[in-house]
Formats: structure tokens, C-alpha cells, sequence
């Protein structure tokens, strides 16, 4: 051994709010650095597909179990010394409370997706009516889940190094190429 640590691995954490195009570049950055994918809304969907219940949990008791099941599926990647995408549009107080563990086990690097909010209400829409089996798993197009799309989200705050993507124009602002960088 010659002393040198070994290196922490990298978690880069793809967030922002609903239909801001986290999920679609958080598989795009996946695919071209072979990072492990942890995505909350994907994790929850399959969830529900494979145990079929998604309508037996009262009230966000679901949420919580998918919450708690999100980060420890991120922290046993990198305690294998695995780096992580982790994608989910959780706000600030959610990310908060977990990030003095994951900064212990890694490097972090924030990636914050932005999307102007009539866009975002587009897209969110457009994906109520394409995916309509959403509304089994999801509650966010409940009216009062609904205030979090763009203009109200608040991210999240850390001193880990962060950059801000919009997605508006339809791709991604700074480009790929520039985000790659950023992780890498």
C-alpha cells in the first residue's frame, strides 16, 4: 500500500422540479460515464409494478418507505466505491438531512435542472395525459403537489460544487459536453 487514500468516489445529484428534464439527463449522463443510475421516481414506479400496491399505503407512507429506500441504495453503491447519479426532484429540506453521510462516503457534485415554469406546466401536463398510469404511483398532479413546478421549487443549497442546466429551449443549456466536464 503507499499510503495515498483512495480517491472517494463521485455522487452527482441531478434535481430540480418536476418536468425540468432531470430524469432524461441523468440517463444521458449515466449512459456516457457508466455511473450507477438511482432515480426516485423510477425506484418508486417499479416499486409499485412488482408489489402492486401503491394504493394500499396511507397517505405518504409509500413516499417515506421509497425515500428511506433511495438513499440506501445510494450509499450501499458507494460504499462499494461506485460512483452514483442520483436523480430525484426533491427540494431542499428533503436533500438536507442527508447530505453530511453521503459527503462522508463522497465527492458530490450538484446538478441543478432548470425549466421556465410555462414550460414545465407543458411538459408536466403533456406527461399526465401520455402516461396516465402515473396517477397510480405519482400524486403530483393533485393540485396542491402542483406548486412545487418551477416557480415555487426550492433547491438545493450546499457548498458542494454546483451547476445550473436549463432545459427550456428544448436541450440542454450549458451543453453535454460542458456537463460531462463538470462531473468528471
Amino acid at each position: 500500500m503507499n499510503g495515498n487514500p483512495t480517491p472517494k468516489p463521485s455522487l452527482v445529484i441531478v434535481t430540480g422540479p418536476p418536468a425540468a428534464g432531470k430524469t432524461t439527463l441523468a440517463k444521458i449522463l449515466a449512459g456516457k460515464t457508466g455511473y450507477s443510475l438511482i432515480s426516485r421516481d423510477q425506484l418508486k414506479e417499479d416499486y409499485c409494478r412488482v408489489d402492486g400496491t401503491a394504493q394500499l399505503y396511507p397517505g405518504n407512507a409509500l413516499n417515506l418507505y421509497i425515500y428511506n429506500r433511495f438513499f440506501e441504495l445510494i450509499k450501499s453503491s458507494l460504499s462499494k466505491g461506485k460512483p452514483v447519479i442520483a436523480e430525484a426532484a426533491f427540494q431542499h429540506p428533503l436533500w438536507e438531512p442527508k447530505l453530511p453521510e453521503l459527503s462522508d462516503k463522497s465527492s458530490i457534485y450538484i446538478v441543478h435542472c432548470r425549466v421556465e415554469p410555462i414550460i414545465a406546466k407543458e411538459r408536466f401536463m403533456r406527461r399526465l395525459l401520455e402516461q396516465p398510469e402515473r396517477r397510480l404511483v405519482h400524486d403530483d398532479h393533485r393540485p396542491e403537489n402542483m406548486s412545487c413546478i418551477a416557480a415555487n421549487y426550492h433547491y438545493l443549497e450546499t457548498p458542494a460544487p454546483t451547476l445550473s442546466v436549463d432545459s427550456s429551449g428544448g436541450r440542454y443549456e450549458p451543453g453535454l459536453d460542458t456537463i460531462l466536464h463538470f462531473i468528471s
